[in-house]
């Protein structure tokens, strides 16, 4: 729950409505919006990025074209990293290979 407030603190869930005694009203889109945060944050998109595509989503369709530039280019990079984690574990692979031949 910590991190939830440290989103809503940082300008991340501004947009979610709160009841009287300050408890946020959560829909579906706004869970969805926070699996998506949870998400990226897993993959290094920095906080500060996060809330720049917040930013972005409170300016409506105007900013859509921006909002997909950023996950493109957020894309690319996970697709770079995923190459290189590939090449990462084939190498594992060799060398384990290795290890267990000459392990007799």
């Amino acid at each position: 729950m910590s991190m939830i407030r440290y989103y809503d603190n940082n300008g991340l869930l501004s947009f979610i409505p709160k009841d009287e005694n300050g408890y946020r009203l959560f829909s579906k889109d706004d869970l969805s919006w926070l699996e998506f945060i949870f998400c990226m944050r897993s993959t290094d998109m920095p906080f500060e990025t996060l809330c720049h595509i917040a930013e972005l989503y409170m300016q409506g369709s105007e900013a859509l074209e921006k909002r997909k530039e950023i996950f493109n280019d957020h894309k690319l990079g996970l697709l770079n990293k995923k190459e290189e984690i590939d090449k990462a574990l084939e190498l594992l692979d060799k060398e384990s290979n290795k290890l267990y031949r000459f392990r007799y």
